[in-house]
């Protein structure tokens, strides 16, 4: 029988495909960018693009991580992963706004975005900016009554778009997306699958960021500050360097005030902001014959294994060398399993005693929130697509094992 703490956390998944079941079925792949797009040969049959099949996993108590999923009128397929920091409530801002930003900015192109990845680029762009504007707006009150807090809740951002000829994916920070493309150009063959980055994490690590951030604030020693090479921090305060919120590191309003730690998180000289952004960087890429599916995680996925890894992962799910395909609505859930095996085996511990941790400081000390979700680009083929996120069975079935009255073997 599964313990009342997995059966909670089992919610959170249902959560995240409830949310993405929300909106009818749209069509095709989409991305944009500034950039010209390469010439690959485009799918002569695009197939229609169904919501994504999603399952989330907590370690913050409540989760952090929020998916969406909507229809963009009939011709694009949207799907969203947002990776909340400082509390889940930029994310959850995010979540429930971002169509609504979408549809109050599209009376501002100039083309139909469902058929111009470049316009679809900058419909999502803008929205993004949308989004961290109505969000400062709402915590401006708040943060002016004393509660600081509100100024340091932001979330990475990564929104990918499909239409029949398209994808397009617009990213504000250090949550991922990959393509799997059959090397043969037929996506239901036996081919390995090639690995396309759709994205480039935006965190205060990478050379390239730390480099923009110097250029940008000269003179400024504390501009990046490193724990170790894998953890480097802006003004010594975030990782991420674009993301929505985390409005003390772009607004002086929402700078705290010094040696009051309730009324927000306070940098002092050579303080000038922004130092982090909204606008997301865009990439986009014409759809073509051997495209299979795209696999879109928060950070905690990417903690845990590489774009490759988890494109193969997915892969032999899906063309298995022996025994029947896993059902499509069951992915997402066993990628997240097979996250969660590595960070025990990394911690030395069961998989049964890693989820038995409570959510909070315990869990989160050795893994992050994990959220996957994965659009499929290709025909079903022999394994069932099924709903958006699996009924019975997947987390639910899987975690219950783990719960069903053994012994803790760690």
């Amino acid at each position: 029988m599964l313990s009342g703490r997995a059966a909670r956390d089992l919610m959170f998944s249902s959560a995240a495909r409830t949310a993405a079941r929300r909106a009818a079925v749209g069509a095709g792949a989409v991305m944009a960018s500034g950039m010209a797009l390469s010439s690959i040969a485009v799918a002569e049959a695009p197939v229609a693009v169904d919501v994504p099949t999603t399952a989330s996993y907590p370690a913050n108590h409540p989760i952090e991580d929020r998916n969406v999923s909507f229809a963009l009128g009939a011709g694009v397929r949207v799907a969203a992963v947002f990776d909340g920091h400082g509390g889940w409530q930029c994310s959850d801002f995010a979540m429930n706004e971002l169509e609504s930003a979408i549809t109050a900015e599209r009376p501002h192109c100039n083309t139909d975005p469902a058929h111009d990845p470049a316009e679809l680029g900058r419909l999502l762009a803008r929205a993004y900016g949308r989004l961290d504007r109505d969000f400062a707006a709402a915590v401006r009150p708040a943060f002016r009554l004393g509660f600081g807090n509100v100024a340091h809740a932001g979330a990475c951002s990564l929104t990918c778009a499909v239409s029949p000829d398209h994808i397009v994916v617009a990213n504000a920070g250090d949550c991922r997306a990959v393509l799997a493309v059959a090397e043969d150009d037929n996506p239901a063959g036996s081919a390995p699958s090639a690995v396309v980055e759709l994205s480039r994490d935006h965190n205060a690590r990478e050379p390239r960021e730390k480099e923009r951030l110097a250029a940008e604030h000269p003179g400024e020693d504390d501009i990046v500050l490193c724990k170790s090479p894998t953890a480097c921090y802006v003004k010594g305060r975030l990782q991420p360097t674009r993301c929505l919120g985390d409005f003390y590191l772009k607004l002086p309003e929402f700078n705290g005030v010094a040696e009051e730690r309730s009324r927000g998180r306070h940098i002092g000289p050579r303080y000038t902001p922004p130092y982090i952004t909204s606008e997301p960087e865009l990439h986009a890429r014409p759809r073509t014959a051997g495209d299979r599916f795209i696999v879109m995680g928060s950070d905690g996925l990417w903690d845990a294994m590489s774009s490759e890894e988890a494109v193969d992962f997915v892969d032999g799910l899906l063309r298995p060398k022996q025994g029947p395909a896993t059902p499509r609505d069951e992915v997402a859930d066993k990628l997240v399993q097979e996250a969660l095996r590595r960070e025990a085996a990394t911690a030395r511990m069961s998989m049964q005693r890693l989820l038995s941790l409570p959510a909070g400081r315990m869990r989160r000390g050795l893994h992050d929130d994990i959220t996957v979700s994965i659009l499929f680009l290709d025909k079903a083929g022999g394994a069932s697509t099924g709903g958006p996120g699996g009924a019975s069975g997947g987390i639910f079935g899987w975690l219950a094992s783990f719960f069903g009255g053994k012994g803790d073997r760690a």
